[in-house]
């Protein structure tokens, strides 16, 4: 499960999976709590709080969130068929009574550039084509999407940028009916992080 908060010009996201750690950008939202029920499937946030637990366990607040993944999910979707059923390893696994999904990280998005993300979302869709076709047409699947992710830094005097898709990137999604998203931030040069 993920979660993006944003309040103001304050935001934050939280990664979640069973049994393992929270994290979430700490230098943004230092005094943010996150309590997740496992069996419930429940998130509770608390604003004033710095302490942030699953459970017993005191959850870390060490990195962001990468939105660079292959995501598959619906309403009808039976997580453990499709486990069974295909050699894919997702990064992500959620079961919930009334919207169940995969994800697949192709990498930290942090680390690399607009251009590397295409480069390997699309080498990653040419090895795995035969494996996400048979993910994309897996009964239940509502939503099948690919996310790159970049921090755009402007200085003083930049108005705008602009960013999209390479053509071979655009023609392999189309292929394997991803849905393309696209989620930017934007910071100045001058600001401090």
């Amino acid at each position: 499960m993920r979660l993006r908060y944003k309040r103001n010009n304050d935001s934050f996201h939280v990664a979640l999976r069973d049994g393992d750690t929270v994290h979430t950008t700490a230098d943004i939202a230092p005094n943010i709590a996150v309590q997740y029920n496992l069996e419930r499937q429940i998130v509770s946030i608390d604003i004033q709080n710095a302490t942030t637990h699953i459970g017993e366990d005191v959850l870390r607040a060490d990195k962001s969130t990468s939105y660079f993944w292959i995501l598959a999910s619906g309403d009808k979707f039976d997580v453990d068929a499709f486990l069974a059923s295909s050699t894919l390893k997702p990064s992500w696994v959620w079961r919930r009574p009334d919207h169940s999904g995969v994800s697949f990280e192709l990498g930290d998005s942090s680390t690399m550039s607009w251009y590397e993300q295409d480069d390997t979302a699309v080498l990653y869709m040419k090895e795995h084509r035969e494996h996400l076709l048979e993910l994309a047409r897996f009964p239940g699947v509502e939503s099948f999407s690919l996310g790159l992710e970049a921090v755009i830094q402007f200085a003083e005097n930049h108005l705008g940028t602009v960013l999209g898709p390479s053509r071979d990137l655009m023609a392999h999604a189309l292929e394997l009916g991803l849905k393309l998203n696209f989620y930017f931030s934007f910071t100045r040069y001058d600001d401090e992080r």
